[in-house]
């Protein structure tokens, strides 16, 4: 029978856990669903090396801001206030200026997935309604144990198909196209814009780092 100890282990574990899946989860949306998938068709594997170089050159920003909130006791937000208030204001415009774009993204992608995926031939706006209800319902009566929980079950359901569509898929994969860095690719088969975005969304923008702080 487990102890008392091992259980309490146990349960510090999944509570420390959560906030990291809830990043992987935030980072999951249109760099994933869309570009990674167009980069395949437009590449094969000729753009992992750019997407293994954004992941280095993120990761120590990723990392900063749970540690920084781990040795103070306090968000970045908080960080930036004591920088200055110019600091906050520049996050704040920062904010303003992404947040709508990327949750309108996010939104309506995922309602055209649920009226391709079910047949439905309803508008995009109404579909958007459709998608947004439960994830307001869910916070208002959940709040974070709710959500917690539904990302947690999300990310499993996520990474078994991940895997399955790797092994149905790599046996049929052209592994000559991995390059280091894609050369001749930039501007033929990829423009540069499109290289751009994907480094900058893979996996995500550097601003996640202040929400994994709170």
């Amino acid at each position: 029978m487990p102890s008392a100890t091992d259980s309490a282990n146990r349960n510090r574990f999944w509570t420390a856990f959560g906030p990291g899946l809830l990043w992987a989860a935030a980072a999951i949306g249109i760099s994933h669903l869309v570009q990674s998938t167009r980069a395949g068709a437009l590449a094969g594997f000729g753009l992992s090396g750019v997407i293994l170089l954004a992941l280095i050159l993120k990761y120590p920003f990723f990392e900063y801001g749970p540690r920084y909130a781990a040795a103070t006791g306090s968000s970045l937000v908080e960080g930036y206030r004591r920088i200055g208030a110019w600091a906050l204001c520049v996050y704040l415009a920062i904010t303003l200026l992404t947040a709508g774009i990327i949750q309108s993204a996010v939104v309506m992608f995922t309602a055209f997935l649920v009226g391709f995926t079910f047949g439905l031939d309803w508008s995009l706006p109404v579909l958007a309604g459709v998608v947004m209800a439960p994830c307001v319902a869910l916070l208002w009566r959940s709040r974070f144990h709710g959500l917690d929980l539904c990302i947690k079950g999300t990310l499993l359901l996520l990474a078994v198909s991940t895997v399955v569509a790797a092994a149905v898929s790599l046996p049929r994969a052209d592994l000559a196209t991995i390059a280091v860095w894609p050369g001749d690719l930039i501007g033929s088969a990829v423009p540069f814009a499109f290289l751009l975005a994907l480094a900058g969304w893979m996996p995500s923008a550097i601003d996640i780092s202040v929400w994994s702080s709170l």
